[in-house]
């Protein structure tokens, strides 16, 4: 990781963690090592930002320590789960946490449950609200989001569905949102 000064402008835990459902999804386990290793307090500015403090870094550490294999990132991700409802972050922070931040947290929670119709409704919630946020919500009044690429995919949603598959606990949600062809890949 590059020292503080000279850290690249778009790192951030987010980005951390869209990295990990990106090697979740593809099944990289050379990345997933990498992401479990980084440093996350190294990948959020100073001060802290609101939305990092409330969700963020606590999203990020849960997540990581899940990918090494430690339950205690469990916790960690209630915690990030309750910063998501908090009053702390920018409003179009706190629209993100809710519709998709909140709902990538609860799969990542329940992606091992064996009762498949709760994965599969909180899968219908978060495809649900992921399209919401691209299509109805203007982080930046004015400026609609419908076009923005990020929205194509679902990619929270699609690592636990992928990874889901992997430890053949399958789901009756399809989805554009999610490629078949990725959820089944070897």
């Amino acid at each position: 990781m590059p020292p503080p000064a000279a850290r690249p402008a778009g790192l951030t835990p987010r980005t951390l963690v869209q990295a990990a459902h990106a090697a979740l999804a593809t099944r990289d386990a050379v990345a997933l090592e990498l992401i479990a290793a980084a440093p996350v307090d190294r990948t959020t500015r100073e001060p802290v930002p609101a939305e990092d403090a409330a969700y963020g870094l606590a999203h990020a550490r849960g997540l990581q320590a899940l990918l090494r294999g430690d339950a205690s990132g469990n916790n960690l991700l209630l915690a990030a789960l309750q910063g998501c409802t908090g009053a702390e972050p920018h409003p179009a922070a706190r629209d993100y946490a809710l519709f998709v931040v909140s709902p990538e947290i609860e799969l990542t929670l329940l992606h091992l449950a064996p009762d498949g119709e709760q994965f599969d409704r909180a899968l219908t919630n978060a495809l649900t609200l992921h399209r919401r946020y691209w299509t109805e919500v203007e982080a930046n009044p004015g400026e609609p989001q419908d076009a923005d690429p990020a929205g194509f995919l679902a990619l929270g949603p699609l690592a636990w569905t992928a990874l889901r598959h992997d430890h053949a606990l399958p789901t009756a949600v399809r989805s554009d949102y999610l490629p078949a062809s990725v959820i089944a890949a070897p």
